[in-house]
């Protein structure tokens, strides 16, 4: 039982269908999955209507009117029915091996997350009555999919009270991926990357529903407020991660800086960080003299 919960664009033009797919395939991973629409926009009521979903409008925002995940997150644990909650944004495709690689999670708690495919679908409404429609996805995957950095995540799955204590994060801005996994390493809740299981598609979009469009995404003052470091957690740094057998296993991706800069981050013992810190002087000193070959 899973309680899936979202904010979205406007529901017109390129990225109705693209939300659209996003929702109905997250609803063929179990029919009893609940799922809730927060904020409020052009389209909304009429999508939730359609789609069955449950509409959630009132919630916090930021100055500019962006939605807050902190926010969602707060409220998803209050209405929300079920355990295993997943926080996951409006364009992103599920295919039943997401549905796996929770099942594969003994413990909690826990926060899953891992890396998506980039897919231009050229605005096509996928046919979810097709028996092969997962399996047409994945071939699309294969032949002009792009894998896309560990720096970005698009979904969290998590069970337990894992998130108190978090600051205010505008939603689908720079930083706040980074954040969510950055406050469950400081807090000690195992983060599990399940990239080598879960297929997990965003589909390409342009960005016009952004005042500046790309540029005033990554530069814009929500960007800079959801930055509260120097040093950006990714999908690297997560503790473990599942094997394709479906194995909580040590992340084997980690290579010691990345294991360094994170306990920089995470010390407040002033000694260990001059001496983290040195070391990372070290390790750059060594790569720079000795490059990796490629």
């Amino acid at each position: 039982m899973i309680t899936f919960f979202t904010t979205a664009k406007p529901f017109k033009n390129q990225m109705k269908v693209i939300q659209v797919n996003a929702i109905r395939s997250w609803q063929m991973l179990t029919p009893s999955a609940e799922i809730l629409l927060f904020g409020s926009g052009v389209g909304y009521v009429e999508a939730a209507k359609d789609l069955g979903i449950t509409h959630v409008p009132e919630m916090d925002t930021s100055e500019l009117g962006t939605p807050l995940v902190n926010s969602m997150i707060e409220l998803a644990g209050k209405l929300g029915r079920y355990p295993v909650q997943v926080y996951i944004n409006c364009d992103i495709i599920l295919t039943g091996d997401f549905l796996l690689a929770i099942q594969c999670i003994k413990q909690s708690p826990y926060l899953m997350v891992g890396q998506r495919w980039d897919l231009d679908l050229n605005q096509q409404e996928i046919n979810f009555q097709e028996k092969n429609w997962e399996s047409d996805l994945k071939r699309q995957v294969n032949d002009t999919g792009t894998l896309h950095p560990p720096s970005g995540s698009d979904y969290f799955a998590y069970q337990g009270r894992i998130w108190d204590t978090l600051p205010r994060l505008a939603v689908g801005r720079p930083g706040f991926d980074n954040y969510l996994i950055y406050h469950c390493l400081k807090h000690g809740v195992p983060v599990i990357d399940a990239s080598r299981i879960a297929t997990v598609v965003h589909q390409k979009h342009d960005y016009s529903h952004v005042a500046g469009g790309a540029k005033g995404l990554w530069n814009g003052v929500e960007a800079r407020s959801n930055y509260h470091f120097d040093y950006i957690i990714t999908l690297v740094d997560a503790d473990w991660m599942l094997s394709p057998q479906g194995d909580v296993q040590r992340n084997g991706r980690r290579k010691i800086d990345n294991i360094l800069r994170t306990w920089l981050l995470l010390s407040t013992n002033g000694l260990w960080k001059i001496l983290l810190r040195a070391a990372l002087k070290i390790i750059t000193v060594l790569k720079n003299a000795f490059p990796e070959k490629t």
